[in-house]
């Protein structure tokens, strides 16, 4: 996507999991610390539109710091709606 690239794994646990990789081509500490806050809160907020518990690992890019949080919101959820179709 436009914001961050999502990789997916199939796991063996019973829940979902997730990884935010934040280089520091993003901005100093306090930059890459929200924008991790910022997916693991869409992770918890929208756990139930995973079918199948996955490992994720997102990694930002740098238009991030352009989203607002509906758009970002948006654009997560098109994302994991279209790996449930694949998996």
């Amino acid at each position: 996507g436009k914001y961050f690239v999502l990789i997916y794994l199939s796991n063996e646990f019973a829940y979902s999991r997730v990884a935010v990789v934040a280089s520091k081509k993003l901005g100093n500490a306090v930059q890459r610390n929200r924008i991790r806050r910022r997916f693991r809160a869409l992770f918890r907020r929208n756990k139930t539109l995973l079918h199948k518990p996955l490992d994720l690992i997102i990694i930002p890019q740098k238009e991030i710091h352009e989203a607002d949080w509906k758009s970002l919101e948006k654009s997560y959820t098109a994302v994991i709606k279209s790996i449930n179709q694949r998996a």
